[in-house]
């Protein structure tokens, strides 16, 4: 197969992957951790009307989602393509922030949530992965 080729499924099986993690993640911590009566996740507007419910546990599990997901999500990319492991996981962490930075622009979550979430959860994730997998050989 084409390097190209390959690097571009790697890429995109990161970023299938990392969301079905993210959103599994995301569903078994709401099973432990169920959010306040009267919360409603069916769509942005309900959840922007309901966000003032939520409690810091709340944000826990959005928060590990986002970072495990990513992580997961480029440790794959890595693994499947060819070169440099930076290459194969920044365009996961970039489409990952995009949609988190565009949600804390559409929800009104805490000041905390969105920092720690946009600085910690993408591009670290991302990075701490290639460098996992640095090691592998060519």
């Amino acid at each position: 197969m084409p390097t190209k080729l390959r690097n571009f499924l790697a890429v995109l099986a990161g970023m299938i992957t990392g969301g079905f993690v993210n959103s599994g993640i995301l569903e078994v911590w709401q099973l432990y951790f169920p959010p306040p009566a009267g919360y409603s996740s069916k769509g942005i507007s309900e959840m922007a009307s309901t966000m003032y419910l939520l409690s810091f546990k709340d944000f826990i599990g959005p928060l590990l989602a986002h970072a495990i997901g990513t992580f997961i999500g480029a440790l794959l990319a890595a693994r499947i393509g060819r070169g440099h492991p930076l290459r194969m996981t920044l365009p996961i962490a970039f489409l990952f922030f995009c949609a988190g930075a565009y949600m804390a622009y559409e929800l009104p979550a805490p000041m905390w949530f969105n920092i720690t979430d946009l600085t910690l959860a993408y591009f670290p994730m991302a990075i701490l992965a290639s460098k996992l997998m640095r090691r592998k050989s060519y």
